[in-house]
């Protein structure tokens, strides 16, 4: 266990307000500048010492060999005598080789991290005068502009719509009891009449509109507003030149983020914009269906989808919902079968506890079906990470103590956005896990060689899936059961590529350390400690800088009603208070 000292100024940064930069310096370059460093030697100490004993337990654990899940002991081997910030988001080496592998060069390890926010700004020198008076302008008409395809045709007109009408109607037909003599031939044309109205209506509500013009729009509109309530918008490039890479296979790419905030599908259209990566049509809850912002969710990728898709009302007499299923699974299908990319969420719905939760399949089973079935060659799973310092949907703990969820309404929406401006909501981390190919994992699941199994000690060593996971069931269905651990698989992926923000530390310091309260300096000397624990443990956090001055910008993030620093009579020092 290293001991607790305080390094004040550790990391190269002046005293002062704490000020992420919009680049990291990593690796080799920030060795070279801190080589005959106090703290250096004793991490190096650290991380050799924990390689040493990893490596005499691993007789012991031989059954984490094969693994469908990446191992929680990281190789510190890869990271070798190197103090920067791990390569987060690698594919497992052992049950994908192939995706390991793939897209992925050492030279991408020495990127570092890059401030979107600041990309207009950072590139102006480059260009002519214009560039430098309206950078941002500049940068928005030269963005590439996508064209998408139109599948109103294709979807209604599929076989698997005209199968779902005629089984809906015939189920129908047995339930009609009202006037058993009439003429059957002229009450099925009517149901089938009333049935082929009901698809071109739910087509209407399902389908997305992708505006290129209003996403060019948007994307210079984020540029401008973004920055008025967050310090930076933080992404890895060599992780989006991996996305990048694969986006020019010619193969559909899934992007399946952990669901953290209303502003998770908005960022991450940004940030695909910023890179000249296609956006993907995204799967939204039918509860963000509102006046005005259903439109821009639309223009914007959006495709409003049930909750539940089988409603069970009177009557329905408890009959499934065949049509809409089948216009489901056909939208999604013909989606991928034009090479368009999809985007949605294995949690369902927003985490209330920050812990990923457990995951649903139900349409990662459509893209797995596309590809066992030959619909399409392959396609490319892209797990992410959201990582924010403050959300800005608040706390969630009137429905923590079991209160009703509160239905989204048009005003209520507003004022959210009005409300945001009064606040600041620090940084925010996004992290692209290296893409995935769906036939290696299908084939992985059906290798007998390859554990499938979550480890139950593995569970219980990670916190965020002792409460939100359980082990896979051997069931007789081969098919669900690939589907779950697939499901599994990414969610534990993005999990583990997820950063650990500045007010994550704190708050779990105060919380669990200092419930009492603390002076300023045993504050720091803790969140020393802390930060060399996750980085020994090829973990990384969001934040770069001297403790003291991440601790202070953490603390003017959360705000006084959480933190505040208070002064102490005739001393330099302060004490932090909890309330």
């Amino acid at each position: 266990m290293a001991s607790h000292q305080q390094t004040e100024g550790r990391r190269g940064v002046s005293p002062g307000n704490y000020v992420p930069p919009p680049r990291v310096v990593l690796s080799q370059q920030y060795m070279s500048q801190r080589s005959n460093s106090d703290v250096i030697r004793r991490r190096n100490r650290e991380m050799e010492n924990t390689r040493n004993r990893r490596a005499a337990s691993d007789a012991s654990k031989s059954h984490l060999q094969y693994c469908q899940f990446k191992s929680v002991y990281t190789d510190l081997s890869v990271i070798g005598n190197r103090v920067g910030r791990p390569f987060q988001g690698r594919a497992c080496h052992r049950c994908m080789p192939v995706s390991w592998g793939e897209f992925y060069t050492d030279s991408l390890v020495d990127m570092g991290f890059f401030n979107v926010l600041h990309y207009p700004y950072d590139n102006r020198r480059k260009r002519g005068v214009l560039s430098r008076l309206l950078p941002v302008m500049c940068l928005s008409c030269q963005q590439q502009s996508f064209q998408f395809n139109n599948i109103r045709t294709d979807v209604i007109n599929h076989q698997r719509i005209k199968t779902a009408i005629d089984r809906s109607v015939n189920e129908s037909m047995e339930l009609n009891t009202e006037s058993p003599d009439d003429n059957d031939t002229v009450t099925h044309t009517r149901m089938l009449r009333q049935q082929w109205k009901r698809v071109i209506t739910i087509y209407a509500e399902m389908r997305a509109t992708l505006s290129p013009m209003f996403i060019r729009f948007t994307g210079w509109f984020l540029h401008r507003i973004l920055s008025l309530f967050l310090s930076t918008v933080m992404v890895n490039e060599g992780q989006m030149k991996m996305v990048k890479k694969a986006s020019k296979e010619g193969v559909p790419i899934i992007y399946l983020p952990l669901h953290r905030s209303h502003l998770d599908y908005i960022l991450i259209t940004f940030l695909l914009w910023n890179w000249n990566i296609k956006p993907p049509h995204v799967a939204a809850g039918d509860n963000l269906r509102l006046p005005v912002f259903s439109k821009i969710l639309r223009w914007l990728g959006g495709f409003f989808i049930k909750r539940k898709l089988d409603v069970f009302t009177a009557e329905k007499n408890g009959k499934k919902d065949h049509i809409y299923r089948a216009l489901l699974h056909t939208y999604l299908e013909t989606l991928l079968r034009k090479g368009e990319s999809l985007e949605f969420y294995l949690e369902g719905g927003r985490t209330r506890t920050g812990k990923a939760m457990i995951p649903k399949g139900g349409l990662l089973s459509v893209v797995v079906n596309a590809v066992s079935e030959g619909i399409i060659s392959d396609a490319y799973l892209v797990p992410i990470g959201m990582s924010y310092e403050k959300l800005l949907e608040g706390n969630f703990n009137a429905e923590q103590l079991g209160r009703p969820k509160q239905a989204e309404t048009f005003l209520g929406t507003v004022k959210s956005i009005i409300a945001a401006f009064s606040d600041k909501y620090g940084n925010v981390r996004v992290d692209f896990c290296q893409p995935l190919s769906l036939k290696e994992c299908i084939a992985a699941s059906s290798n007998p060689q390859i554990n499938t199994v979550l480890p139950s000690d593995m569970m219980r060593r990670d916190s965020s899936f002792n409460n939100s996971y359980g082990p896979v069931s051997d069931g007789s269905d081969g098919y669900r059961t690939t589907v779950k651990n697939l499901a599994e698989h990414v969610i534990y992926t993005a999990v583990h590529s997820t950063a650990l923000m500045s007010t994550h530390l704190l708050a779990f310091l105060l919380l669990y350390r200092h419930r009492t309260g603390v002076k300023l300096e045993t504050l720091v000397e803790s969140f020393d400690w802390v930060r060399d624990e996750i980085m020994s443990r090829g973990r990384d956090v969001g934040f770069s800088g001297s403790s003291h001055d991440v601790i202070n910008h953490a603390v003017s993030v959360l705000g006084t009603q959480l933190v505040s620093l208070t002064p102490i009579a005739k001393s330099v020092n302060n004490t932090t208070t909890t309330t």
